[in-house]
């Protein structure tokens, strides 16, 4: 699932809605809050994942994978995300966070 894709699944408020609800238990779930606005669009909703994993890096380095294997990423996705040195590291660890919360959405929908 690429951003465009994202996107046109975000699109749908309720999609939107349960994504966001599966984002804010899975930092809950390792002891951070996540506050997300219903209303946001998809970069702003990296944005805010982003800063969040900044957060959680500055606080304790070890819980940055621990996000990753709540929402389940792949250790690959992990590894090529995190190895980046510039700040983008956050915003695509962040894409990819986003992304795999809102494909454990639409698989709970279809099944």
């Amino acid at each position: 699932m690429n951003e465009l894709e994202l996107n046109s699944q975000l699109s749908d408020v309720d999609f939107k809605k349960n994504v966001i609800k599966q984002l804010i238990k899975d930092f809950e779930l390792i002891g951070y809050k996540l506050k997300l606005k219903q209303d946001a669009t998809t970069i702003e909703l990296i944005d805010e994942i982003a800063f969040k994993l900044i957060e959680i890096e500055n606080a304790k380095a070890s819980d940055l994978i621990k996000i990753a294997y709540v929402v389940d990423l792949g250790e690959e996705i992990y590894k090529a995300a995190v190895s980046k040195i510039d700040v983008k590291r956050y915003s695509d660890l962040a894409f990819e966070i986003l992304k795999r919360d809102a494909y454990k959405v639409y698989l709970r929908s279809k099944f």
